[in-house]
C-alpha cells in the first residue's frame, strides 16, 4: 500500500490506564490519567478481581516514585514495548506520517522511540513554541506530541492535534488538509498475521476498503463516506455450538470481555468489492445501556433501529453482540472539520462515532446540527451564517461533495473525475465497517486490561514460537532469546534460570534472576526481577524491578513496580498473606 500523504497514522497514547493498575500507574499522584481515552471511563466490569485477579499490595520505597510511571503503550510484549510492536506495523503497512500523542508528562516514550532505532531530528521551523519532537525510522517520519493539560477525551485529543500548525507550506498543519487519517489507540496490538498470514495485514486492508468506497462516493456509486472502522470477531461456541458467555470464555483462557466492553452492532450489506468488503453500520450502541433496567421492574430488553434506516439499498442485516471496536477508525479529511466544531463532545467512540452513525442518513446538517428550512439552504452552502453554516460551506466545496468540480491531484495517479450534484440538500453520507474475521481476530487486541494484556502476551509469544519470527520484523525481539517451542515460553537476553526450574506459557525479561526449583506457568516476568528459590507463580505478572524472596506461592494477581515481597508470601486473586519465614 502506497499511502504517502493520503493516509496519516495517529496514535492516541496518552494515558497510563486504570484498568491495568498496578502494572502502570502505580498509586501515583502525579499522573492523574487527567486524559481518558475510550477505555479508561468508568464502565460496569463483569468482575475485574475475578477475570484477571487484584492487584498484590506490596512494599516499595517511597524514593523511587518518579521512576515508577510507566504508561500503557510501553508495557512489554515479547519483550519489547507495545508501542514499538504498533509502529513497527505501520512502517510495515508503508505509513510514512505517524503522529504519536503523548501526555503532557510523560518523559518515558520518546526515549522508548530512539531505542527502537528513531532518530531525533532538528525542528528549527518550530522554535521551541510547538509540543512537538521529529524522529525518523527509515523513510517513516515519528511526530511525538505532547498534548495541552486541557485535552479531556480523545476526541479533544484529536482536535488539539489538528489545530497545530508546523509551518510546512500548503500542508494546513501537522496534518495535511487532504489527508485521511487513521486513528487507533496505543495499546493495540495487530499480530492477526500469525493467525492467517493471508488477512493478517489489517492496517492496509482497511485503508484499502476506505480508499475503495471513498472514490465510489466521489463518482456518485454510493452516498460520500465518512469513516470506516475495524471490527473483530470475538465470538466462541461450545461442542454444540452455544456461544460462550464472556465468563466462560476467560475460564478457558481465550479473550474475553467486560460488560461495558460489549456492543450491539448492526451491519447492512453494501455490495462493495468481494475482495474489499466493507458493511454499513445501522446502528452500535452498548449492550448495558439496551438492557439496563433504570425501573427495576423487570421489563424486556429491547433494541430499537429506526425505520428510516431500514431502507434500500440493503440486501441483509445482521445484528451481533460479538463484533468488537478495537479503536481503529479511518477518517475521511472532511470529517475532522465537524470534530473540530463539536468540543463539547471529548470521546471519539462514545460520542462522535454514534453521531456520525446517526446522522448519516438524515445528512450534513443534521450532523452539524443545522436547522432551517430550504429557503436558508443556499446561505448554508455558502458559508456565510454562522460557524456551522461556514463548516458546511468548507465541506461542499472539497471532495466528495463538491459538485460540478474534478477530484484533485491528491487521487494519486487516477484519471479525473466529474463530480455529479448531490442530491437531496441533506446531503447524507455513510459509515462503513470493515469486519475480520475469526481467526485472525484472535490476535487483534487491546491491552486496555490486565486479562486482555496477560491473554496478548501468551498467544503472541507461542504463535511466534510456532511459526517461526524471522519473517516477521515486528518479533525481531525473540532474536538471541532462549526458545522453548515444548513449553511456549521464552527466556530473553541476560536471564538466568536456577537449577531445576520449569517454565510453561511464560515470558521472562531481560537481567532476571529465577531461584532454584521454581514453577512458572502462564507468568509475564518483567525486566530486571529477582525470584527467589521454591517459587511457584501462576498467572501472575511482575513488573520490573521487583524482588520476590523465597518459598513464594502467587497465582492470579500482580505485583507493582520495584515492590518487594517477603519470604514466604502467599497470594490469590483474594489476597495476600505475608509470612516471614
Amino acid at each position: 500500500m502506497n499511502t504517502n500523504q493520503e493516509f496519516t497514522a495517529v496514535i492516541l497514547a496518552a494515558t497510563p490506564g486504570t484498568r491495568l493498575d498496578p502494572l502502570t500507574i502505580s498509586g501515583q499522584d502525579e499522573f492523574d490519567d487527567s486524559f481518558p481515552m475510550d477505555d479508561e471511563e468508568e464502565s460496569p466490569p463483569s468482575d475485574p478481581q475475578e477475570e484477571s485477579g487484584g492487584p498484590v499490595q506490596d512494599d516499595h520505597d517511597d524514593d523511587d516514585d518518579e521512576e515508577v510511571y510507566l504508561p500503557k503503550h510501553l508495557l512489554p510484549l515479547a519483550g519489547r514495548p507495545i508501542i514499538q510492536h504498533l509502529i513497527q506495523k505501520l512502517i510495515a503497512a508503508c505509513f510514512e506520517d505517524v503522529i504519536i500523542a503523548i501526555a503532557a508528562e510523560d518523559e518515558v516514550t520518546v526515549p522508548s522511540l530512539i531505542e527502537m532505532g528513531a532518530t531525533p531530528q532538528k525542528c528549527q521551523e518550530e522554535g521551541g513554541k510547538l509540543p512537538l519532537q521529529r524522529l525518523n525510522i527509515g523513510k517513516t517520519k515519528l511526530k511525538v506530541i505532547q498534548l495541552s493539560a486541557e485535552c479531556g477525551g480523545s476526541a479533544d485529543a484529536l482536535r488539539f492535534i489538528c489545530s497545530l500548525n508546523d509551518g510546512s507550506e500548503g500542508t494546513g498543519g501537522i496534518i495535511p488538509t487532504d489527508s485521511h487519517v487513521m486513528v487507533m489507540p496505543g495499546d493495540l496490538i495487530l499480530y492477526g498475521d500469525l493467525c492467517d498470514e493471508n488477512d493478517g495485514d489489517v492496517l492496509s486492508k482497511l485503508a484499502d476498503v476506505h480508499r475503495t468506497n471513498f472514490r465510489l462516493g466521489m463518482v456518485g456509486q454510493g452516498p460520500p463516506l465518512a469513516l470506516t472502522l475495524l471490527l473483530t470477531d470475538v465470538g466462541e461456541t461450545d461442542e454444540s455450538g452455544i456461544p460462550l458467555k464472556e465468563s466462560a470464555k476467560a475460564k478457558k483462557g481465550s479473550l474475553s470481555r467486560e460488560v461495558g466492553d460489549i456492543e450491539y452492532v448492526a451491519l447492512s450489506d453494501v455490495g462493495t468489492t468481494p475482495s474489499l468488503p466493507a458493511q454499513r453500520i445501522i446502528l452500535k450502541q452498548y449492550k448495558f445501556n439496551v438492557e439496563e433496567d433504570e425501573d427495576f421492574v423487570g421489563k424486556t430488553p429491547k433494541l430499537t433501529i429506526p425505520k428510516a434506516r431500514l431502507h434500500p439499498p440493503m440486501n441483509q442485516l445482521s445484528i451481533r453482540s460479538d463484533w468488537n471496536d478495537v479503536h481503529l477508525y479511518c477518517f475521511a479529511p472532511w470529517v475532522l472539520k465537524i470534530i473540530g466544531t463539536k468540543i463539547h463532545l471529548k470521546d471519539l467512540s462514545k460520542e462522535i462515532l454514534p453521531l456520525f452513525i446517526e446522522s448519516q442518513f438524515r445528512g450534513l446538517k443534521a450532523c452539524l446540527g443545522i436547522k432551517g428550512d430550504h429557503e436558508k439552504a443556499d446561505k448554508d452552502e455558502d458559508g456565510t451564517g454562522d460557524e456551522e453554516s461556514q463548516v458546511l460551506g468548507q465541506i461542499l466545496k472539497g471532495s466528495p461533495f463538491a459538485r460540478g468540480s474534478t477530484a484533485s491531484s491528491s487521487s494519486h495517479g487516477d484519471d479525473e473525475l466529474t463530480l455529479p450534484r448531490l442530491e437531496p440538500r441533506d446531503y447524507p453520507f455513510t459509515v462503513l465497517a470493515h469486519t475480520v474475521a475469526h481467526q485472525t481476530s484472535r490476535l487483534i487486541v487491546r491491552a486496555c486490561n490486565v486479562a486482555s494484556y496477560v491473554y496478548a502476551c501468551k498467544e503472541v509469544v507461542s504463535k511466534a514460537i510456532q511459526i517461526g519470527s524471522s519473517s516477521d520484523k515486528s518479533l525481531s525481539c525473540l532474536e538471541g532469546a532462549s526458545i522453548d517451542t515444548k513449553s511456549n515460553s521464552i527466556v530473553l537476553k541476560n536471564a538466568t534460570l536456577g537449577e531445576k526450574v520449569q517454565i510453561k506459557s511464560s515470558t521472562i525479561g531481560k537481567n532476571v534472576t529465577v531461584g532454584n526449583r521454581c514453577r512458572l506457568n502462564n507468568v509475564i516476568v518483567m525486566d530486571d526481577v529477582k525470584i527467589g528459590e521454591n517459587c511457584v507463580l501462576q498467572n501472575f505478572v511482575v513488573s520490573r524491578g521487583c524482588t520476590i524472596g523465597d518459598n513464594c506461592n502467587l497465582k492470579d494477581s500482580q505485583m507493582e513496580p520495584k515492590s518487594t515481597l517477603k519470604k514466604g508470601t502467599k497470594a490469590t486473586k483474594e489476597g495476600i498473606v505475608e509470612r516471614d519465614i
